[in-house]
């Protein structure tokens, strides 16, 4: 499922910002926002556009066009990014229903599309982009990670009651179920093209994040599975390589290494429809495929301390592969019986240094 740009939600509490008399603090879900005061009450509901939202040129957002007007390809619009006000970090936009002529009772899934709101991605360099072969495999899932902001109440039901005042002026208790401690393998998130490479019953194919690209000698990717003979090496398993492309061209080259390499997060068993474990991934790697990188490990078996906030200081900090380089985050794994669980946290610090 893609990610979800414009949702519903409530907003569960608001905070004064110091030395500030025209704007507050308001906080949903995980996700911290700067708003104008008195603009919403705890227990309203609002429209969220998350960062990363892609906004069209309509008079609602002309507001925006100071900050964040921006162009992608030839549409013009303005893009929500992380940004600091008064000290407070505000991610993405809150608006009430009224202003967008929404009553609430819309399908949540359609938001975007009404309100033609896109996801921001920046031009795809000619050496990725390659010629499509057609789009990418249903039998394989895509590299998406959710946010760790969306999955606050998942992560951190404590078995307590929160009261608060709802949008009538009713006092509302609110139990939150205990959640069991869980185990997550923790890995470095780089920043570079995230790719694909799969055998499935003697068919290879390689595929950008989106899109399964043809064979050609100029592509980075299939350089990538040139350089390591994947399509030799993986003849016999029916999998798919999952990993980070980083280097010369992509990304600005953050982490200031020579030419391009690919750097392992994870390989997907076509056959059993599920993703190796930390430990199948290992063995893997280290009996078919010894020569290729993986991302960097940071803990195994790691527990999640007390609250988000918490969790996104641990995310930041300097990146295991350069380190005068802010890493873009961290990415948590779990292994259980019903599968894979999974999401990531997005440093703060990189998200502020961003420039496009």
């Amino acid at each position: 499922m893609g990610r979800k740009l414009v949702t519903f939600r409530t907003v569960h509490d608001i905070r004064p910002i110091e030395n500030a008399d025209m704007i507050e603090l308001a906080i949903v879900d995980g996700w911290q926002l700067v708003i104008k005061k008195d603009e919403f009450k705890i227990g309203d509901r609002a429209v969220y556009l998350e960062v990363d939202s892609f906004l069209p040129i309509r008079p609602e957002f002309e507001f925006l066009r100071k900050s964040s007007y921006k162009k992608m390809g030839l549409d013009e619009g303005f893009r929500l990014k992380t940004i600091r006000l008064r000290g407070e970090i505000s991610q993405g936009l809150l608006l009430p229903l009224k202003s967008l002529n929404l009553t609430g009772d819309e399908d949540e899934d359609s938001l975007a599309t009404l309100l033609d709101v896109k996801l921001y991605e920046q031009p795809v360099p000619a050496q990725l982009a390659g010629t499509v072969a057609g789009l990418f495999p249903s039998f394989i899932p895509k590299t998406d990670q959710e946010r760790v902001q969306n999955l606050t109440g998942k992560l951190w039901g404590t078995g307590r009651t929160v009261t608060y005042t709802d949008g009538e002026g009713n006092e509302v208790q609110k139990e939150i179920p205990p959640a069991p401690k869980r185990k997550y393998e923790v890995s470095e998130k780089l920043d570079g093209s995230s790719g694909t490479f799969y055998n499935y019953n003697d068919s290879f194919g390689v595929c950008s994040r989106n899109l399964e690209l043809k064979e050609d000698a100029e592509n980075s990717f299939w350089k990538i599975a040139h350089t390591y003979g994947l399509r030799e090496k993986m003849k016999s398993h029916n999998v798919a390589i999952q990993g980070e492309l980083c280097g010369d061209g992509i990304q600005k080259n953050k982490y200031r290494l020579r030419g391009q390499d690919l750097y392992v997060f994870d390989i997907y068993d076509i056959d059993k429809q599920r993703y190796f474990s930390p430990e199948e991934r290992t063995t893997f790697l280290s009996s078919v495929l010894p020569d290729l990188k993986t991302v960097p490990i940071l803990e195994r078996n790691f527990e999640l301390p007390a609250s988000v906030g918490e969790l996104l200081e641990y995310a930041q900090g300097p990146s295991t592969v350069y380190a005068k380089q802010e890493r873009e985050g961290l990415v948590f794994k779990e292994e259980n019986d019903l599968g894979r669980f999974s999401f990531k946290a997005i440093s703060n610090n990189f998200l502020l240094k961003e420039k496009d």
